[in-house]
């Protein structure tokens, strides 16, 4: 009997040891996770600092993975998608470029620069009935920046 008892005794032990060790584990999964959720910001910012840095070298492939890095973390940056933007326009892939433009105006309709190279492109192709709009938010947001 007194066996039994240390039998039970020393699974007790082992399974309070067993839930001591998950409890700290899911401490720090926790605090890691608070800390990428924290530092989220930084990093899509960091991202988009290299992407500028790498176009303005020329080194469009490069600033091509870190604007996809951004838009892993955030698929509606607007930068990102402008910038991706003016990647693809300088390689002659208009049609991508066109897309990432709009989906760059859909994400922030402030977003002067990327209104402004799009109504450039609808311009170009001729379709002028497209561009106004575009042009039109690109004055609105100019008029409220020196108004406020």
């Amino acid at each position: 009997m007194t066996d039994g008892q240390i039998v039970y005794s020393k699974h007790r032990e082992r399974e309070y040891a067993a839930r001591e060790l998950v409890a700290k584990g899911s401490y720090s999964v926790i605090i890691v996770v608070v800390a990428l959720i924290a530092l989220r910001p930084l990093m899509v910012k960091q991202l988009l600092s290299r992407a500028d840095a790498y176009s303005a070298f020329g080194l469009y492939d490069e600033s091509k993975r870190q604007c996809d890095k951004v838009l892993l973390f955030d698929s509606d940056n607007s930068q990102a998608w402008c910038n991706l933007g003016r990647i693809y326009k300088h390689q002659g892939d208009l049609d991508l470029a066109l897309g990432a433009y709009q989906k760059s105006t859909e994400a922030d309709p402030d977003n002067v620069p990327a209104q402004f190279e799009l109504s450039l492109m609808y311009v170009k192709e001729g379709q002028h009935r497209q561009a106004i709009p575009h042009l039109d938010q690109v004055r609105r947001c100019r008029s409220n920046k020196t108004t406020a």
